[in-house]
């Protein structure tokens, strides 16, 4: 194990032991298989809601009569899109960063099954200020509907739950996948379903959610109840300030990792989100032919992030990974 791995694995010894959680490696769960490809598609449908507006923004702002949605208090349609589409990583930056954390005090079910609810009512928010009209609406939506699905720390915390019944690499590596899938089915669904209405795809994603909640809810085994000690000692803001995830940066590997991984998808996704703008302006697609380029790119992504993991290499994981985003 590396210095980064054996960091992580003391980091959740010490917070299981505050919490006087069982630590959750020690314990077989049931159904592991059937959780983990639960927890894939939980993680599917979060990527889906993110690059759902993709194709269906950039044709609204740019290609689209002047209103009070892409002209927002007289700002220009182009910032206007900058923002609709930064607020909602945002939000899940911000979400990821305690969710986890949330999950090791309070529960894994818990946590996730609130945040997939309020994910649903953040989708159904959004449809309904697309349908309406309401910029500033969509806007607070989307943020809120991010912050919830920080949630896929909550997932990645579960398939750690699941080792040794499950090969943790193998599993995160196929998990990475089914978050790629997200990015290409995404654009995909919100360009064909743009027809039927700018709002129809995030009434079909706040479904779809629902059905995954239910399925989490049945295989996720219950949670164990915090030290009677912990309840009500500290509020919810101590709690967060105490324990999250920026703490772990003070490690020196951790760190490494991090800004590794900040400078790699600040790249994809700067590319990633500006290309519907350029194919409007420039080459003047429709949503549908943008979800199909967006799609092709994430299709590559999606297959590099599973074959790679299969890749033989005697490097160790941080230099093979520096490598491949060479």
């Amino acid at each position: 194990m590396t210095q980064a791995g054996r960091l992580i694995l003391l980091r959740v010894l010490v917070r299981c032991k505050r919490h006087n959680f069982p630590f959750p490696h020690g314990a077989n769960m049931r159904n592991p298989k059937l959780i983990f490809y639960t927890a894939c598609v939980v993680a599917l449908m979060t990527t889906i809601g993110t690059s759902l507006p993709y194709p269906i923004l950039a044709p609204i702002f740019v290609d689209a009569p002047a209103s009070n949605f892409n002209h927002f208090m007289g700002l220009p349609p182009k910032l206007l899109l900058g923002l609709a589409l930064a607020i909602n990583p945002f939000g899940i930056l911000l979400g990821s960063l305690v969710m986890g954390m949330l999950s090791d005090h309070f529960g894994r079910r818990r946590v996730l099954m609130l945040s997939l609810g309020l994910t649903v009512l953040g989708h159904a928010a959004t449809a309904i200020a697309l349908y309406q009209g309401w910029y500033l609406l969509f806007v607070l939506a989307r943020f809120a509907t991010g912050l919830t699905e920080g949630n896929v720390a909550v997932l990645r915390a579960i398939l750690a739950d699941l080792h040794p019944q499950l090969d943790r690499t193998r599993s995160f590596a196929v998990f990475n996948s089914w978050l790629y899938m997200g990015w290409l089915l995404g654009p995909l669904a919100g360009g064909a379903a743009l027809p039927l209405g700018a709002s129809v795809p995030f009434w079909m994603s706040a479904g779809i959610i629902v059905l995954c909640a239910g399925f989490m809810f049945y295989t996720l085994p219950a949670d164990p109840a915090p030290a009677a000690a912990s309840q009500g000692s500290e509020s919810l803001w101590q709690i967060i300030r105490r324990d999250h995830a920026l703490q772990l940066l003070s490690d020196p590997a951790l760190r490494q990792v991090f800004w590794l991984q900040l400078a790699i998808t600040m790249g994809v996704n700067g590319f990633y989100e500006f290309i519907p703008l350029w194919l409007v302006e420039f080459a003047h697609f429709n949503s549908f032919q943008i979800a199909l380029a967006t799609a092709a790119l994430c299709l590559v992504m999606s297959l590099s992030s599973t074959l790679l993991s299969k890749w033989p290499g005697k490097a160790a994981p941080l230099n093979q990974a520096r490598r491949w985003a060479l």
